[in-house]
């Protein structure tokens, strides 16, 4: 143990081999409100696509849901691994350590795909 202590001594004081910079000025944090709702719709490849809906605002869990759940809209080339029902209403409950959301949807309704 005395053996190691001046080579821990040695290491801390040589530090990582980093040598100290200046101070770098980077851009600005991002400020603001969010422009919308990013939702996750699939591609003619199989594959996730972000769509974002632009609300102004980005919402609460429930309302990105109740969102998802109307589907990617007719023009956008997208669609859901979600079988439509027609049912958008979302409810959660929020406790301490817990946010417990209850879908319309039964599990048959989706895909992996669609869960994902």
């Amino acid at each position: 143990m005395r053996r190691a202590a001046p080579a821990v001594v040695a290491l801390l004081l040589a530090g990582c081999g980093v040598s100290p910079s200046e101070v770098l000025d980077g851009t600005g944090a991002p400020t603001g409100a969010a422009p919308g709702v990013t939702l996750f719709f699939v591609d003619s490849d199989r594959r996730l696509r972000p769509e974002v809906r632009d609300t102004g605002r980005l919402g609460t869990v429930v309302e990105a849901l109740a969102l998802l759940l109307t589907g990617p809209g007719p023009d956008s080339g997208l669609r859901t691994e979600i079988r439509a029902g027609g049912e958008t209403r979302v409810l959660a409950t929020t406790t301490a350590d817990r946010i417990t959301v209850r879908l319309p949807l039964a599990r048959a309704d989706l895909t992996a795909l669609g869960v994902d």
